[in-house]
């Protein structure tokens, strides 16, 4: 694991909790900017619905998501997710 795309000063615990590790690959997945590993981190029976309802967004499951990765993803030549608060993790 890597933290060289947060922009604060990290230093990667001995021994991270799960859910950092699962944050952590997560980042390193959207910033290969690669539809494919993108949707490797995503259930096959997804359904992410966009609150509040008023903004009119489409229930995306895995598969429509497969297809809207395929449309974005060349309109930008380079996307990099940059971390720039402290979490708090809880340990498992």
């Amino acid at each position: 694991m890597s933290t060289e795309n947060f922009i604060h000063t990290f230093a990667l615990p001995a021994s991270p909790s799960p859910y950092l590790r699962a944050f952590i690959a997560w980042v390193e997945v959207y910033n290969a900017w690669d539809a494919d590993l993108i949707l490797s981190f995503f259930d096959d029976s997804l359904k992410h619905y966009i609150l509040p309802k008023s903004l009119n967004r489409p229930v995306r499951s895995k598969q429509e998501y497969k297809e809207f990765y395929a449309k974005i993803i060349p309109m930008f030549k380079s996307f990099t997710v940059r971390p720039c608060k402290k979490f708090l993790f809880l340990k498992a």
